[in-house]
């Protein structure tokens, strides 16, 4: 299911970047929409475990955490 899953929000993605829209609003409203997309399916298949168990799981969550809002942030500015 992850593997499908993750190559369906690469369609989608792809899709977004590529409808052309010229209004400003509308164009940062699907951009912060595709990227909520985005952290949802992420953190659905990776938030709970975490991929390393030391020094402490929960150091592992935040470094995951922060890499995930870079990540949204270049989602946020492929739209721009």
């Amino acid at each position: 299911y992850r593997l499908s899953a993750l190559v369906f929000l690469g369609f989608c993605l792809s899709y977004g970047c590529i409808v052309d829209d010229t209004d400003s609003v509308g164009n940062t409203l699907r951009a912060f929409r595709a990227a909520a997309g985005f952290m949802l399916v992420v953190g659905a298949f990776i938030f709970p475990r975490g991929p390393f168990i030391r020094p402490h799981p929960i150091v592992w969550r935040l470094v995951f955490g922060l890499l995930l809002i870079y990540e949204l942030v270049l989602i946020v500015l492929l739209f721009q």
